[in-house]
């Protein structure tokens, strides 16, 4: 089988969790939406956002709550989810999810008029969310993973191992993107995804003897 190259998940969420940190200087009660059916996210930015979250060495005044939602119910549930914990809990003042959930679920909360008192964390970084930090319409922060550059890396190393080569840590970056650093996106990040701030493709076509 070939090796696992891409970013590592589980730090990507524990990333996220310290940004949470900061920007509420450690004062926290998050709702985390976790979809169990996504594996990679369940063992992987999700486990890493709660863990750093309910780290007392972390976060001394954090509380966390974890509802789940199905990705059949992604367009209802999540927001559904959250106008409801927030009513039990009016002092909820963050909210987590992927940016597909993240994106139906600030569109709510901005129709129940909570715009202000709550802010989103989520992840990839999608158009539509990256709006939605440009604008200050609830959802605050994103982490990029540069996809195709871990699907080109996925052939490197396949290509490595049928050469009789050992695989190579391909050193896959991430990136946090908040309202400070929109800028620094191009045309193609923003309709394609964040790229990874480099010119992968021709440095792998050189190493294949391609180019």
């Amino acid at each position: 089988s070939v090796p696992d190259v891409s970013h590592d998940w589980v730090k990507t969420g524990k990333l996220s969790g310290d940004y949470m940190i900061w920007k509420s200087e450690g004062h926290i009660n998050a709702l985390l939406l976790n979809d169990p059916e996504v594996t990679v996210v369940q063992y992987g930015q999700f486990a890493g956002t709660q863990a750093k979250l309910i780290d007392k060495q972390a976060c001394p005044d954090c509380k966390v709550t974890v509802e789940n939602f199905t990705i059949a119910t992604l367009n209802t549930q999540p927001a559904a989810l959250t106008a409801a914990a927030v009513q039990r809990d009016p002092a909820i003042n963050w909210v987590w999810c992927y940016d597909f959930c993240m994106a139906n679920v600030a569109t709510d909360l901005i129709a129940r008029g909570l715009q202000g008192k709550i802010m989103g964390a989520g992840f990839d970084c999608n158009a539509q969310n990256l709006q939605l930090i440009r604008d200050g319409r609830v959802q605050v922060v994103c982490i990029a993973d540069p996809r195709d550059w871990e699907a080109w890396a996925a052939v490197d190393t396949l290509n490595r191992l049928m050469n009789g080569q050992p695989a190579v840590d391909q050193n896959i970056p991430v990136r946090l993107f908040d309202k400070s650093n929109l800028d620094q996106l191009t045309d193609t990040d923003i309709k394609n995804g964040w790229q990874g701030g480099t010119d992968f493709r021709s440095q792998y076509l050189k190493i294949w003897g391609v180019r």
